[in-house]
């Protein structure tokens, strides 16, 4: 299980010192981490540790003012699934004019990757489980190289649909070494996280403000790999994406789709059945970083 340290309460100035709230949540928030951990605090150099507990919704945590924040998990137990390893996402914040602003930073090391989201309850600016495992999926071993048929001496077409911060379309972007043309895409209200997230990773790719039911296509050419994860919880949008994909297809017929899905019920399944009648799958696995991942590869049929 995948679970994310996450603030109910950014660090804010008080008399005892500067107060924030945490809980250990799955990536929608609607499923607590109902083990044990102890979590690691720092605060510049000074460090400190609180401890979850079974049965905790949040933990208050006290801490002097400094400029970076960081919340790591270093150690838990779950009697409940004791045969199912609990992996934690790090927290980091950082200061701007001595105050925490609304967001926190995703740290990928093993990427490495850097990630800015907002603290609140908005769906298009979290980072989600099946976004963290497409984007070591396919930057594990250059798999993307085997998808698209090129390497890192190539240039290469991306583009991330429902992009919100952007995580799987920088991940692949920073692997191919600035061979890579990135486009991340979302409605407007996923831009300020997404062009963030690009200036903290020294990116040179731009957001493009795309509704999928937008007919026209015709100034998203040259791509090579379109990348969809985490966009089909919503049944009712299922028609217009797989529509979007069609027109996206027909102005790049070489082009490959990749599809990164968390199953949260069994009616999403629905989704694959439409893709397949409409598109070629090529691949279809699952993968795994602490919760499991359907991976789809797709391209237009002949």
């Amino acid at each position: 299980m995948l679970y994310h340290i996450k603030f109910l309460k950014v660090p804010t100035a008080t008399k005892e010192g500067y107060k924030s709230v945490l809980s250990l949540s799955n990536d929608l928030g609607d499923a607590l981490f109902h083990g044990s951990a102890e979590i690691g605090i720092e605060v510049g150099k000074r460090r400190s540790k609180v401890t979850w507990s079974p049965g905790d919704r949040s933990v208050t945590v006290i801490t002097a003012p400094g400029p970076i924040f960081r919340a790591t998990v270093l150690s838990s137990r779950d009697d409940l699934f004791p045969d199912q390893p609990a992996r934690f996402l790090d927290l980091y914040a950082q200061a701007v004019n001595g105050k925490f602003p609304a967001k926190s930073i995703r740290k990928f090391d093993s990427i490495p990757l850097t990630i800015k989201e907002d603290t609140g309850n908005s769906i298009a600016r979290h980072v989600w489980d099946a976004g963290v495992t497409l984007a070591h999926t396919l930057t594990k071993e250059r798999i993307y190289e085997q998808i698209t048929g090129k390497d890192s001496s190539q240039q290469v077409g991306i583009l991330e649909l429902g992009a919100g911060c952007g995580i799987v379309g920088l991940a692949v972007e920073k692997h191919l070494g600035g061979q890579g043309s990135l486009i991340l895409s979302d409605l407007e209200e996923a831009r300020e996280c997404a062009e963030e997230s690009i200036a903290l990773n020294n990116s040179s790719a731009s957001f493009m403000a795309l509704d999928w039911a937008d007919e026209d296509v015709s100034q998203l050419t040259n791509l090579d790999l379109i990348i969809v994860a985490d966009c089909t919880y919503n049944m009712d949008m299922y028609e217009t994406l797989v529509a979007c994909l069609e027109r996206l297809l027909k102005a790049n017929p070489s082009a490959k789709v990749v599809i990164g899905h968390k199953m949260r019920n069994e009616q999403e399944s629905e989704f694959f059945e439409m893709l397949e009648q409409r598109l070629k799958v090529e691949r279809d696995s699952t993968e795994s970083v602490g919760v499991q991942v359907r991976v789809v590869v797709a391209k237009m049929k002949e």
